[in-house]
């Protein structure tokens, strides 16, 4: 008779348990809204218009530090003149292969095409890594030349 009571009382706790843990669909789950933009055809999303239009703010402020640094090529052309022989031919080198290195970003920049963001992010950290590297070697030019 015990095991009969004990039998009958778990059975009546877990019934009751699983009853009272049982609501309404509409008060065990949230609403949530779903927000929809309509997206004309042939239109970026909003995220791939920030992408584009962070990708044009950088072309132009590189592009603008490209123009810069040709600047400084033409001036450091003419600076270069009035150097000594054996010192002009040493710094006319140094200024093709800043010249040479100024053209390629400005090529790498002109030619990168619309990717994933990731590589996006990867390659603007690549190039101004090299674009500082330029800017430092611009310097050095100029500091040795005073020497």
């Amino acid at each position: 008779m015990k095991q009969t009571i004990l039998t009958l009382s778990t059975a009546a706790l877990i019934t009751g348990s699983l009853f009272s843990s049982c609501g309404t669909p509409t008060e065990k789950t949230t609403t949530i809204e779903k927000t929809t933009t309509t997206i004309e055809p042939g239109q970026p999303d909003p995220a791939q218009q920030q992408y584009i239009a962070d990708m044009e703010s950088y072309r132009k402020a590189n592009a603008e530090r490209i123009a810069a640094n040709e600047k400084s090529l033409a001036e450091l052309k003419v600076k270069i003149e009035t150097e000594k022989a054996d010192a002009k031919a040493e710094s006319k080198k140094k200024l093709a292969e800043l010249e040479e290195k100024n053209n390629e970003l400005k090529k790498k920049l002109d030619e990168y095409k619309y990717d994933t963001k990731e590589n996006w992010e990867s390659f603007k950290s690549e190039f101004g890594h090299d674009m500082d590297g330029l800017g430092k070697s611009f310097k050095d030019i100029t500091v040795d030349n005073v020497k």
